[in-house]
């Protein structure tokens, strides 16, 4: 019955700490959910101007439309770059802002803006902050000058004039300025360069804030991924510690895309920084395809599939160590590797949802939640790759869409974890109520075969139970004597008495009445045990003498009438 009382109290603190967490969950997911819906908003929160001369804009706008766009195969300086323009030596580029896979040399050249206020500050945004070597120049009638710089091939991120995790410019409003021209070097990757110009008071103030709520985004993330953490460790349950290890990773890939990495992780190791991107994408997919397999049952329904994962798992950390191993080779064939990677990639997603179809029947819930939850990263993977090639362009999104796919897949794939794991909680209380019903009960059956066999001893070879769980034969019981609380039960086959916390009382109820007569008030005697009958004591076989006292005589003379 204790047992049972401690068990539903442990059940009791259960409940309280998974209704904790289930408010903590259901709390972090709305403020994800509600971030998806307000950071579209403020990434786009602009207002347009079609003049250039007399900009009226309060906070940002689109400035690629004001933008030429050149390239070149070589390196060329900023006079050299102009002469050619105006000779008409070099033709303008595709006026778009993603390029794709390239090698070129781009050069954007825009005239200077004016604003109704002249001494009101602009900023310049590049907001791509994976760039090798970007510079910006300012034209006047008699020279060019470099008025910023950044990138991450070769410079630390504190080298940049502006400390922001994407490439930010001041542009002061001179008006002996005629134009502004901006270097871009991305060779050997994918190019793109969306370009905001903003009020600087403006884009402060928006940095304070889009910097909270990235902070606030991704403390929940990272409280996600830490419960499935924990919750594997605690359940055993590699369900929930492949899920945790993947959603990590996507975290990482995010805090990277945006440039935070760079900025707070390894703001020193810039050559690390221009390939991080893709080894994260690495770490995700395979992953993916370890949680997938316990998610869907794969290994126990298709096997093949878990082959071709395997392989495919392999494959891409061979990717990982020649990246490590031979790193100059890596950077010739960079553009050969990543479409390699792509591939294998776009391999996974396809078997990925094979294995959804075949698992259907057997997995019809996790299936569902499934093609849901990673539907969204396969359009936004299709789309990035679509602007990594230059297909689409990258201003058609609000945000990376990556970023919004992955960031879609974790909240459903969340859901559907901590759905699941709460079933198997209630399952596991089901099972312990079961388990305790069950122990109740073999415990009582163990007391009443207990006392059947108890029974049957006695009437086979009597014997009497104690308190202590000794069990004494009464024929080799030769007296009892009672000490207080206590009764010292003398045997033929001890030298020490056996002591038990009982009464007379009860040794006379429990020992048979022809054998065992009292003789005194602590004193009860076996009468087969004795040798020599007097008036006023009694001796033993062992010739231990015990003394009659006067209000037991009458049973000494029933004893002799025996």
């Amino acid at each position: 019955m204790y047992k049972l009382i401690s068990l539903e109290k442990r059940f009791e603190k259960k409940q309280q700490l998974l209704s904790i967490l289930t408010f903590n969950v259901n709390a972090s997911f709305i403020i994800i959910f509600t971030a998806f819906l307000i950071l579209p908003v403020l990434s786009v929160a602009q207002n347009k101007s079609d003049f250039l001369d007399q900009l009226t804009f309060k906070e940002k706008i689109n400035f690629n439309s004001y933008t030429k766009i050149y390239e070149t195969d070589d390196i060329y300086t900023v006079r050299q770059i102009d002469s050619l323009i105006k000779k008409e030596a070099l033709p303008l580029s595709r006026q778009v802002v993603s390029q794709g896979f390239s090698q070129k040399f781009y050069w954007l050249y825009f005239k200077a803006p004016r604003t109704t206020h002249p001494k009101k500050k602009l900023l310049l945004e590049l907001n791509n902050p994976f760039i090798d070597k970007v510079e910006l120049y300012e034209k006047t009638d008699t020279r060019f000058t470099k008025i910023g710089f950044g990138g991450d091939r070769n410079r630390a991120f504190s080298d940049r004039n502006y400390i922001n995790r994407r490439f930010i410019f001041p542009i002061n409003n001179n008006p002996k300025a005629i134009g502004y021209y901006l270097m871009i070097d991305k060779r050997n990757a994918s190019v793109s360069f969306p370009i905001y110009l903003w009020n600087k008071r403006s884009f402060e103030n928006f940095e304070i804030k889009q910097n909270l709520y990235y902070g606030i985004f991704f403390v929940v993330l990272c409280f996600v991924s830490f419960l499935a953490i924990i919750a594997g460790i605690i359940t055993r349950r590699s369900l929930f510690l492949y899920y945790g290890t993947y959603t990590f990773f996507i975290i990482l890939y995010l805090f990277t895309t945006l440039g935070f990495s760079y900025q707070y992780l390894y703001p020193q190791s810039h050559h690390f920084n221009n390939y991080s991107r893709v080894i994260l994408i690495i770490l995700i997919t395979v992953s993916s395809t370890l949680f997938l397999n316990k998610f869907l049952n794969i290994a126990t329904s298709i096997p093949v599939i878990v082959k071709a994962f395997k392989i495919i798992n392999i494959l891409l950390t061979i990717s990982i160590l020649s990246w490590v191993c031979f790193t100059d080779l890596y950077q010739s064939y960079t553009v050969w590797l990543l479409n390699i990677i792509y591939i294998l990639i776009f391999c996974v997603f396809i078997l990925a949802f094979i294995a959804a179809f075949k698992t259907y029947k057997t997995k019809r819930t996790n299936a569902i939640v499934f093609f849901i939850a990673f539907s969204f990263p396969v359009l936004g993977a299709i789309a990035y790759i679509g602007i990594e090639y230059g297909i689409i362009e990258e201003s058609f999104f609000p945000l990376n869409p990556i970023f919004l796919g992955v960031g879609l897949e974790v909240i459903i794939l969340s859901v559907a974890i901590i759905n699941q794991s709460f079933k198997m909680y209630d399952q596991k209380v089901h099972f312990e109520n079961e388990n305790s019903r069950l122990s109740s009960s073999n415990e009582t059956l163990k007391e009443l075969s207990y006392t059947l066999e108890r029974k049957l001893n006695t009437k086979l070879n009597p014997t009497i139970l104690l308190k202590s769980k000794a069990v004494l034969k009464i024929e080799d019981i030769q007296y009892i004597k009672s000490d207080g609380p206590y009764l010292e039960f003398f045997m033929t086959t001890k030298t020490s008495p056996e002591i038990d916390r009982q009464t007379l009382k009860w040794a006379l109820n429990n020992l048979p009445s022809d054998s065992f007569v009292q003789i005194h008030r602590s004193y009860i005697v076996n009468k087969k045990q004795v040798k020599v009958l007097k008036a006023s004591e009694l001796i033993l076989f062992d010739n231990t003498k015990l003394k009659v006292s006067r209000s037991f005589k009458k049973n000494i003379e029933h004893f002799k009438s025996q």
